[in-house]
């Protein structure tokens, strides 16, 4: 349906400004900390850049989970991420108690906690909200997600193959979620 590929363009434009966020934190983290810090600077960028460096490993995982807790907010399901958030909050708590107070790893261990805390959140909201898709996968990448996955009948599948590859113009004329009709171009094959 409509809402499954826009949750699946949204998926995937969170992944990819995830991958971009984290890539400039780490690569530009040290100047952006040095701008903010002020006079306390010299002491603190070390132990900042510590930090943030390992919290930026989880930024593709927040927008991701920010993307799925709004598709299933926007499914009328405001329980899963409720309890999935409680859940990664506890999860971080206890690896927060153990990494720092008794795995004497400081900063880095709090900032790893985080960053488990919100890689298990997010993979368990993604298979909630899979799994509130109904049969039709959900493909948290764009170019992954195909039209033809609608048609169970594999024969079906192939005909439409067939005639979308021998015949570009037959491509524009399937309407693939209403068969037997036709005249809406495909939306994947539409031209800007």
């Amino acid at each position: 349906t409509k809402s499954q590929t826009v949750v699946s363009h949204a998926l995937a434009i969170a992944l990819g400004a995830g991958i971009l966020v984290m890539l400039l934190i780490e690569f530009g983290g040290k100047a952006m900390l040095a701008a903010t810090v002020g006079a306390d600077g010299p002491l603190l960028i070390p132990v900042a850049l510590k930090y943030t460096n390992i919290r930026a490993l989880g930024a593709p995982f927040v927008l991701m989970s920010m993307v799925a807790q709004a598709s299933l907010l926007g499914a009328k399901d405001s329980v899963t991420p409720l309890v999935v958030t409680l859940a990664a909050g506890i999860i971080n708590f206890i690896l927060d108690v153990g990494l720092v107070s008794y795995g004497k790893c400081g900063i880095a261990g709090a900032a790893i906690a985080t960053v488990i805390a919100e890689v298990v959140g997010t993979i368990v909201l993604l298979r909630a909200l899979k799994s509130s898709q109904g049969p039709r996968r959900l493909y948290p990448f764009i170019w992954l997600s195909s039209p033809l996955q609608d048609i169970q009948d594999p024969a079906q599948r192939l005909s439409v193959d067939v005639s979308a590859n021998t015949n570009p113009a037959a491509a524009t004329d399937l309407d693939l979620d209403h068969p037997g009709t036709s005249p809406s171009p495909a939306p994947w094959r539409r031209r800007l």
